[in-house]
């Protein structure tokens, strides 16, 4: 067999020749130690001796912050706009946080509409809440508190537990059992009660210091409406004086039932030369009229009223009476009486009665929750919690004002008289309260809703 014939240049060694000529530093030893090391290693010494690694370092920094924030936030990246909503939406959820048991609602909602575990929805919630600066974060959730001031009962007591049990009963912790949710609540509700009444002895326990003493309050009072009667009746005679007598009050004058008390005035010696239809004549029938209003009103507000149904319809029809006589001495502007200003003065004395009335309850009803006793059955009518209620109800502003001032001036008399006792005031202070919203005080009212106010901003800015 004929042997195969060599080429006389290898193809193999001319491949390599090509490759080398491609590459001469393939067979270099220093190009190959420097392919071994590889590229050219950056100069962080230089970069850090100029400041500029710094700069550098600090910028990667704040975009990994932000972009972790972000992350935490939502998951994915937010533009501005969807950054503002977000930060609306927080401000929102801190603010409706100020009412106890509102966190919990919010995390519960949240869990239901997007489908997630509570104690996720509560973190995102805290999260996102969390981001509003200490103080920002408080004055939100005072202010989201002090609306809910509206429901709560007049008394801060009730008002004060009422919040703390509701914080202690409606945590948003998961972790809280029923039996510790109930515990907290009681103990939420005891001290919640107790701050509210404390706060309510201070303030009316103050009140009460600058306050007149009942006695003092009462000659006052009944010295002024002397004054003033005596100016405005004086006034209104006068006029009648220097006038006829109109056929209105010569009409009324004939009724018989009026020209009985006509007579029998006559038979006393201030009225033996007072012309029957004169000013001095038709304002003494005018009080004797009061006079026997004022014994049948007595007679029918007695527990058990002797012969109630005629004693009211003589009450209605001396009442009636008082009116005609009234219209007729004061008259109309169109036609006016011999004595147009008396009706002024008579509103006057009523009011200034009223008003003494009002202290006087006050200062019984007061009295009464001192002794720690049951009223008996005739001062059931009228000094009983039940009584003053109902006599508040139908009682001008001025009169409650009275009232309220009777009540104050009955718990310095007590704080002054037995000061050991009393604990200088406290003790009737305590007691105060409950009677000022019975007589429905306007300015206990105000008090017991400010009360309320600080409760209720006091347990939003205390919240974590």
């Amino acid at each position: 067999m004929t042997p195969p014939i060599r080429p006389e240049v290898d193809p193999l060694d001319a491949l390599k020749a090509l490759k080398r000529q491609a590459n001469p530093d393939e067979n270099d030893p220093l190009a190959q130690l420097k392919a071994l090391k590889g590229p050219q290693q950056h100069d962080y010494h230089a970069e850090y001796a100029s400041g500029a690694l710094k700069q550098r370092m600090d910028a990667a920094n704040a975009r990994d912050a932000a972009n972790l924030a972000d992350e935490q936030a939502s998951g994915e990246a937010v533009g501005p706009v969807a950054a503002f909503g977000h930060s609306l939406a927080a401000t929102g959820a801190n603010i409706a946080q100020g009412i106890p048991g509102m966190e919990a609602v919010q995390a519960g909602a949240r869990s239901l509409v997007r489908g997630e575990p509570y104690r996720e929805s509560l973190q995102d919630i805290r999260s996102a809440t969390g981001k509003i600066p200490g103080k920002l974060a408080v004055a939100e959730r005072v202010a989201g508190a002090v609306p809910l001031a509206t429901f709560l009962p007049g008394s801060p007591v009730a008002g004060g537990a009422i919040i703390g049990a509701a914080e202690g009963a409606l945590s948003a912790d998961p972790d809280q059992s029923i039996g510790q949710r109930a515990g907290k609540a009681v103990t939420g509700g005891v001290i919640g009660g107790a701050l509210g009444k404390a706060g309510e002895v201070a303030v009316n326990g103050v009140r009460a210091m600058v306050t007149k003493g009942a006695a003092k309050n009462l000659v006052a009072r009944q010295a002024a409406r002397a004054a003033s009667a005596k100016v405005k009746y004086a006034k209104a005679l006068q006029e009648g004086r220097n006038a006829e007598a109109t056929d209105a009050v010569k009409e009324f004058l004939h009724d018989t039932g009026i020209e009985e008390i006509v007579d029998e005035l006559k038979q006393t010696r201030p009225f033996q030369t007072v012309a029957h239809d004169g000013p001095e004549m038709l304002d003494a029938v005018y009080k004797v009229l009061s006079d026997r209003s004022a014994s049948l009103k007595r007679g029918l507000d007695a527990v058990t009223p002797n012969r109630p149904n005629i004693g009211r319809f003589r009450l209605q029809d001396t009442k009636a009476a008082q009116g005609q006589l009234l219209d007729a001495m004061t008259g109309s502007p169109a036609a006016p009486g011999p004595m147009p200003s008396y009706g002024a003065a008579v509103e006057d004395y009523a009011k200034r009665s009223g008003d003494i009335e009002g202290v006087q309850r006050g200062y019984e009803a007061l009295r009464l929750r001192l002794r720690d006793q049951l009223p008996t059955s005739k001062n059931l009518l009228r000094k009983s919690p039940e009584a003053l209620q109902e006599w508040a109800k139908g009682a001008s502003e001025s009169q409650r004002r009275a009232a309220a001032q009777g009540a104050l001036g009955a718990v310095k008399a007590e704080a002054s008289a037995k000061p050991i006792r009393s604990l200088l005031g406290v003790r009737p202070a305590m007691k105060l309260g409950s009677v000022l919203r019975d007589a429905q005080d306007p300015t206990q009212e105000a008090i017991d809703r400010f009360l309320n106010v600080i409760l209720l901003g006091a347990n939003a800015a205390r919240q974590p």
